[in-house]
């Protein structure tokens, strides 16, 4: 499965539930359980390598004032709320982060900008489709060592200059 495979899924799940996360999340799922084994191992291979891009200081600065803080499983969850809303808003924010001011509706607040379950969303359907729970082949590749780009501080100052837009509207 290619990048554009992955989106694909994700930009229709999103829409057939009009963005409630658990409701996609569940509608991603079967879609999921419809593919080849191999193809929902190559789905999770794609989020990993999303998460790991959007593994970011910028990112986890945005995700520390709209939460009003941001832990490490934290912004774990921020990242894939953010692969969750599909490919333009991704690709915005990886752009740059403050642009999220104008992305986070009351619904995603509600939530905390988070979607956990997003995952475990390939695991699942592979347990499902094959019948060998706890058997998944996990993407292996090495983990990054932290954040990629410059690193911030908890300083509200610091924080307030770096993302004038999130910090006026959630800080």
């Amino acid at each position: 499965m290619d990048e554009t495979g992955f989106w694909r899924l994700i930009d229709a799940s999103r829409a057939a539930t009009k963005g409630d996360l658990d409701e996609q999340v569940d509608d991603l799922r079967e879609r999921l359980e419809k593919l080849a084994p191999a193809e929902i191992v190559e789905f999770d291979r794609r989020r990993c390598d999303l998460m790991r891009r959007a593994f970011t200081w910028n990112l986890w600065g945005a995700a520390y004032v709209i939460n009003g803080g941001c832990s490490d499983d934290g912004f774990e969850y921020f990242r894939s709320w953010l692969i969750a809303k599909g490919p333009a808003v991704y690709a915005a924010a990886l752009k740059d982060a403050d642009s999220l001011v104008k992305l986070v509706t009351e619904d995603d607040q509600d939530h905390g900008c988070e979607c956990e379950d997003l995952a475990y969303v390939a695991v699942q359907a592979w347990d499902t489709k094959t019948g060998r729970d706890g058997a998944f082949p996990y993407d292996r590749s090495p983990a990054q060592p932290g954040p990629s780009g410059e690193a911030w501080n908890e300083d509200d100052d610091e924080l307030r200059a770096r993302f004038p837009k999130l910090h006026a509207k959630f800080g």
